[in-house]
């Protein structure tokens, strides 16, 4: 086409030749290359007056004034590029199908391994210990699902030997060997279960301290039998258990009287040590600081929530009434949990409290009176172990009234 006048130069169309365009793409191309005077090729697309979309490149040889154009329809120019896609996005679709089929084959067998790794895992939560019995095939893989069954296999193995070695050393004392090994496997104990073997050496150190005081306190007794009056003698095949309490101590002195040959006297020990101690934890509250005090009742409550195996039959009634009794009742269950490591700890904690000031007399007076009489009188030293212990001497030396024998009582508590 010629710039300036629109004539064709050249058409396939012999008889368009020297002929003005009529073409409407041709004819924006002239009026762009009229304003820009471009050089460059371009490309143009629109619309022809049929409403088919045609694609036209163009060059302009401005030394000539002439412009050189060549025209497509889009169907034509894009007709490969289209089957192109098509080829394409069915080979893609094809392609997802099967990966989403690989994908959903992976996800059912690994679905079948999980579900048998979660029952597994289930049962080891009711504590059958035999759980990994189903696991075994998973052993060796290195994928999650072999990991978890390796762990899982570990935690099994674990929790039976640590279990077997708690039945032995139970079963051992049981039996009454008390000479048995606890500290033998002690590094099954590891973790969280470390306080277990803490309690299975507190247990044993304990009983073997009560077989002890036991020992001493029958070898008094029998050294000094002939001690006992003639009438308890003649009855002594009679022995009976009875309910002690601290408000029950002269029916002590009558059963002695009527013949009764040995008195229980523990329960009332136990009583006189809580109460001595939580008269101390009361004089704490007034003379040591908030941040530094034990609350000695409030460890021995926490102690007997977390395990409540020796008082839970006991007790009955409201919760504000078994607090009550937890703390105070005669029967006195809160002595099977002094031994107990937090409740050992806070007993000293509370002993080394009360001795680090200097505790008022007028504050002994409201809480330990017995104990205030014999500090004033110089009979008792103001220290916090030996006012706790007297409170305990006085129980026992009700008792050693009631069957008129006189031992030391200093030595019993000489530990």
């Amino acid at each position: 086409l010629n710039v300036d006048s629109g004539v064709y130069l050249y058409h396939e169309d012999q008889e368009l030749l020297n002929t003005e365009t009529t073409d409407i793409g041709y004819q924006e191309i002239l009026r762009r290359i009229r304003e820009e005077e471009s050089t460059q090729a371009g490309t143009y697309s629109y619309r022809d007056e049929k409403g088919r979309e045609q694609l036209a490149v163009y060059k302009y040889l401005k030394d000539r004034g002439w412009v050189f154009l060549v025209r497509e329809s889009a169907a034509q120019v894009f007709h490969a590029v289209t089957a192109v896609r098509i080829i394409v996005g069915v080979l893609c679709a094809l392609v997802a199908a099967a990966i989403i089929l690989i994908t959903l084959l992976i996800l059912r067998r690994e679905s079948r391994e999980l579900l048998v790794v979660e029952e597994a895992i289930s049962r080891l939560g009711d504590l059958n210990l035999s759980a990994d019995g189903e696991l075994k095939r998973f052993y060796g893989r290195k994928d999650e699902i072999g990991r978890i069954a390796q762990t899982t296999h570990q935690v099994c193995g674990q929790l039976r030997e640590t279990i077997d070695d708690v039945g032995r050393v139970l079963g051992e004392i049981a039996e009454g060997n008390l000479t048995v090994n606890v500290e033998k496997n002690e590094s099954l104990y590891i973790g969280d279960f470390r306080v277990l073997w803490e309690s299975l050496c507190s247990i044993h150190a304990n009983l073997m301290r009560v077989l002890r005081d036991i020992s001493q306190v029958a070898s008094q007794v029998d050294t000094s039998a002939d001690q006992v009056s003639t009438g308890a003698q003649a009855l002594s095949q009679g022995t009976a258990e009875q309910a002690t309490s601290i408000d029950g101590l002269i029916e002590n002195v009558k059963m002695v009287e009527d013949g009764i040959a040995i008195l229980k006297v523990g329960p009332a020990l136990t009583f006189a040590l809580r109460d001595g101690l939580f008269a101390l934890g009361q004089m704490e509250k007034v003379l040591i600081q908030e941040e530094k005090r034990v609350n000695f009742e409030d460890v021995l409550e926490k102690a007997m929530l977390e395990n409540p195996g020796n008082w839970k039959k006991h007790y009955h009634g409201a919760e504000e009434e078994l607090a009550v009794k937890r703390k105070y009742s005669y029967s006195d269950r809160c002595r099977y949990y002094f031994a107990g490591r937090k409740v050992q700890e806070a007993m000293e904690k509370l002993i080394d409290n009360m001795n680090s000031v200097e505790i008022p007399l007028g504050l002994l007076h409201q809480f330990m009176p017995i104990q205030y009489v014999k500090v004033r009188d110089g009979k008792l030293a103001k220290e916090a172990r030996a006012l706790v212990l007297d409170s305990v001497n006085e129980i026992v030396e009700a008792y050693n009234y009631a069957v008129k024998y006189h031992y030391v009582i200093g030595e019993v508590f000489t530990a």
